[in-house]
């Protein structure tokens, strides 16, 4: 498991051009510095459910399951 301390978000934000992931990025970044959930997810208008599911996911799989799959439908 890596801290969230160990991250570079800046860097990893900046390189990002998916937008959903930037902002999951950017959750991210946001609890490293000291927010909390709540607000956090109150920031970027997402539900705080959501931001829980994404933490929970970066610490199981280290952001391979934050990455976004494929959608069903029309492009």
């Amino acid at each position: 498991m890596t801290p969230l301390q160990d991250i570079n978000f800046k860097y990893l934000i900046a390189k990002e051009i998916n937008g959903r992931m930037r902002i999951r990025l950017i959750a991210l970044s946001h609890i490293q510095a000291g927010a909390n959930r709540a607000k956090t997810a109150k920031h970027l208008k997402v539900s705080r459910r959501i931001v829980n599911d994404w933490v929970d996911k970066f610490y199981a799989e280290e952001r391979a399951d934050l990455v976004e799959k494929g959608r069903s439908g029309r492009s």
